[in-house]
């Protein structure tokens, strides 16, 4: 459209056909079949390609005419008719060809489309510079299936039934059959830590089992810690030698008595002076706070005596400021109704001036009025 407007515009100018890529052009280019892979040749084409892109892209960029074309005089022209007549003629020359270069496209595009029928029965390699193709539409070969591989599961699994789960079974048995815990040590027979003058009558005499009443009842003579070690080999004790034995317990346990009594005599009055003295304390933490709370208050009371003072001497120095106010606002007053009055009767003053001068002039005029008549 604007090359048809340039030639109505300056018809003298000379002007070539841009080249337009077309759909089918499109189309050509991504039915272009895959090329072999020759590095020279796929070089070779794709360097091509490129200036032939090159100087199409400049092609749609080169703008013919203009300011550098001589500019032919208006007789040379001719007259208008024949200049339309030179217009139509170049728009059916654009439209011929135009037509031409659709033709070609198609037959290129047969060409290529037959070219790359041929390479697909051959085989051949494909150029990596060349484009895509899009892929075939023909169904696809299946894939081949992979080799069986069952005598390698077969062997692994061999050798490890017949391999490594006997081992690991064998070793098992061995750890748990082999482990033995030693004896504990209080069970065992340490001869020099007893003095037995007899063993248990139970079990290998060594074992006790205290834990258990049924199995373990108290021995005849009582266990080891019961018997007196000394008299062992001693003759027995007679029954006036055990009076005496307890006589002289008895006073033992007597005179331990009484001093248990002076030890608990002392440790009440100690406790009882504890708890004067804890009284006494407490009583004069009692009176330290007492006094400490009297003088609190007194302290209170000075500083709101203070604080009344002061609100007191802030109360009549308000009303003070509140009479001088009220006194000058009064004063105030009676200087306005003062001053409003003398401002009243000097209008009254100038009003009767004015009524005076008014009846003097009518009276004046009145006077002039007769002589004339």
């Amino acid at each position: 459209m604007l090359q048809l407007l340039k030639v109505a515009k300056w018809p003298s100018l000379a002007h070539r056909r841009v080249p337009t890529p077309n759909i089918a052009h499109f189309r050509c280019m991504a039915s272009e079949p895959k090329k072999p892979d020759d590095s020279k040749k796929c070089k070779k084409e794709a360097e091509g390609k490129a200036n032939k892109a090159d100087s199409k892209e400049k092609d749609h960029t080169k703008i013919s005419g203009g300011s550098k074309c001589t500019s032919k005089k208006r007789s040379e022209l001719g007259s208008p008719n024949e200049d339309k007549n030179a217009d139509q003629k170049l728009c059916e020359k654009l439209i011929v060809r135009r037509e031409e270069a659709k033709e070609k496209a198609k037959e290129m595009a047969e060409k290529k489309a037959q070219q790359k029928e041929k390479e697909k029965e051959k085989g051949g390699a494909v150029c990596a510079s060349s484009p895509v193709s899009p892929p075939p539409k023909c169904p696809c070969k299946p894939c081949p299936e992979p080799q069986p591989c069952d005598g390698h599961s077969k062997i692994w699994q061999r050798i490890t039934l017949m391999g490594a789960f006997p081992i690991v079974v064998i070793l098992t048995a061995f750890v748990f059959s082999s482990h033995h815990e030693a004896e504990r040590p209080e069970f065992k027979q340490w001869s020099h830590l007893y003095l037995r003058t007899k063993p248990f009558y139970f079990g290998d005499g060594i074992r006790s089992q205290f834990h258990n009443s049924y199995w373990n009842p108290l021995p005849p003579d009582g266990y080891e810690d019961e018997i007196d070690l000394e008299a062992l080999g001693k003759k027995p004790e007679s029954e006036q030698e055990k009076a005496e034995r307890l006589k002289e317990f008895d006073s033992l346990n007597k005179k331990w008595k009484k001093h248990n009594k002076n030890r608990e005599a002392e440790a009440k009055k100690r406790q009882a002076a504890a708890e004067k003295e804890a009284k006494k304390q407490e009583k004069l933490a009692m009176q330290e706070e007492k006094k400490q709370q009297a003088e609190e208050a007194k302290e209170l009371k000075r500083q709101m005596a203070e604080a009344k003072r002061q609100d007191a001497a802030v109360e009549k120095e308000r009303k003070r400021l509140e009479a001088e106010a009220e006194k000058d606002r009064k004063q105030q007053l009676a200087f306005s109704e003062k001053e409003r009055k003398r401002q009243e009767a000097e209008d009254k003053e100038a009003a009767k001036e004015v009524k005076e001068m008014y009846y003097n002039f009518n009276r004046n005029g009145a006077a002039d009025a007769g002589v004339q008549d």
